[in-house]
């Protein structure tokens, strides 16, 4: 019987007719590999060559991984999940025979209270976070199964669903807030003369937006107890007075040197990333009262 590594060392042995090889894959890592033999008629040089593919498949199902981005969602919006499943050397596995449940104790994944996988090379979804929470809400999402050893086998992830308060700044002043105590205050904002205050050219003749001649909330989304959530804005205004969007870098090519040239982009989507979001607004040049409409989620 052969003991040494056949990936870093050749082995040699004699052979009267045949002889039967055991090998075995000690790092127990799936995966394939190419066994080449050599066999020579005495000390001849008539040699015969053989290549051989072995494929040294996973085992059966010993562990299922639920992964989130973040441990907290807001009710009523969405977060996308993950699942992994691995044997018991941490071979990755794709597909299996057997099916797994996953459901979560509140809310939905992909619509449903619970769904049935086999397939883990691709397994995400997203789960839909209840409509209503009075406060912070554990939630556990558990996935269940039994494997191909007819042993169960389970996975749980734990997340918090909150109760959102949304609190909105303008000139480092707090103007709206979803709070106990709720906030809600207008906005005021002086006209420049002209399109030209809002629009100048630099030294290299290229339009820059003035940024800080727009007007500009700040938004901060968190849960009662501060931490910060992430979630998808929509922003609309009702009389067209004010556009939504952000004023963002565009790079040009001129006279062979490459320039920065600030832009205005309307927008209307807007994601709130670690609890923190920024609106610029773009105004007609009409005087009047504006009124604008967030959703959040």
């Amino acid at each position: 019987m052969l003991t040494q590594n056949l990936c870093q060392n050749t082995a040699t042995l004699s052979l009267k007719q045949s002889a039967t090889l055991d090998f075995i894959a000690k790092n127990n890592k799936a995966g394939s590999a190419v066994i080449n033999a050599k066999i020579c008629i005495g000390s001849s040089s008539i040699c015969i060559r053989k290549s051989q593919s072995v494929t040294v498949l996973a085992g059966p199902v010993a562990k299922i991984n639920i992964t989130t981005p973040t441990s907290i969602v807001m009710n009523e919006a969405q977060m996308p999940i993950n699942i992994t499943a691995q044997d018991a050397y941490d071979n990755p596995l794709g597909q299996t025979v057997e099916q797994y449940t996953i459901s979560p104790s509140t809310g939905t994944i992909n619509g449903e209270t619970s769904l049935t996988i086999n397939n883990f090379a691709d397994a995400s979804f997203i789960y839909q976070a209840p409509d209503t929470v009075a406060g912070n809400m554990p939630v556990v999402l558990t996935i269940t199964g039994t494997n191909n050893d007819d042993v169960l086998i389970s996975g749980t992830q734990n997340i918090i669903v909150a109760k959102g308060i949304l609190n909105i700044s303008y000139l480092h002043q707090l103007v709206y807030s979803t709070n106990v105590n709720s906030v809600n205050r207008a906005m005021g904002y002086t006209l420049p003369n002209s399109n030209s205050d809002l629009v100048q050219e630099d030294v290299n003749n290229i339009a820059q937006i003035q940024e800080t001649a727009l007007p500009q909330i700040s938004l901060l989304l968190q849960d009662r107890n501060g931490n910060k959530l992430d979630s998808v804005l929509t922003i609309s205004s009702k009389n067209n007075l004010l556009t939504p969007g952000v004023v963002q870098d565009t790079t040009l090519q001129l006279s062979g040197t490459t320039q920065t040239q600030k832009t205005f982009q309307k927008q209307s989507n807007f994601l709130i990333k670690d609890g923190v979001a920024n609106i610029t607004f773009y105004p007609t040049l009409k005087a009047g009262r504006e009124e604008m409409i967030l959703n959040v989620p």
